[in-house]
């Protein structure tokens, strides 16, 4: 299924928590839109994106929410991101374990990970990337968890062991994206053919 750890570029603990950083901050301001508080706190999270340094990491999907460009879909998707940067933080080693996926991650806890922190290179210092061969084996188990969930869609059946698709989906982009498994850099639109 996947490739062996010589045929994949794990990428770098600053490249990781670049993306991390920069990917929540633009969870923050599609939930803010989403409650209608986004002028209330723009000048907040633009604040962060400058004191961690990662206003040139954001995507032009994230650039979108930040400016307040995006449509209300692309709001909601940008909002499940947050599963996609949960397998980020854990693959930095902020998060023992990633939970079966079978609920959404818990918003405070996924942002009290970067809220004690001031600065990208304090988040970086306290960083511990995981071994490529652990990576690669949680990589493995959600792709096979999406292709069950594809196999239940596709055949009208029930979903296995009540996994969440949305979660299983954006767990696999993040870990996907870790590897460079599709040869995109493209976090974005990550590849999840199964």
């Amino acid at each position: 299924m996947l490739d062996g750890k010589n045929e994949v570029r794990k990428r770098s603990v600053e490249e990781i928590s670049r993306r991390a950083v920069a990917c929540l901050i633009a969870i923050l301001a599609a939930l803010e839109q989403n409650n209608g508080n986004y002028e209330n706190e723009r000048e907040f999270l633009l604040g962060k994106l400058e004191a961690f340094g990662v206003t040139n990491d954001l995507t032009p999907k994230e650039k979108s929410v930040i400016d307040a460009q995006a449509n209300e879909q692309e709001i909601i998707n940008m909002v499940w991101k947050y599963e996609s940067y949960w397998a980020l933080v854990w693959a930095l080693g902020f998060v023992d374990e990633l939970n079966f996926p079978d609920t959404i991650v818990d918003g405070p806890t996924a942002i009290g990970i970067v809220a004690k922190f001031s600065n990208l290179d304090e988040f970086i210092a306290a960083a511990k990337l995981r071994d490529i061969d652990e990576i690669l084996d949680e990589a493995d188990l959600i792709y096979r968890y999406h292709w069950a969930c594809v196999n239940a869609r596709i055949n009208n059946l029930p979903m296995p062991k009540k996994l969440d698709e949305g979660v299983v989906m954006e767990r696999r982009a993040g870990l996907w994206w870790i590897v460079d498994m599709d040869k995109e850099n493209d976090w974005d639109n990550v590849a999840m053919d199964t």
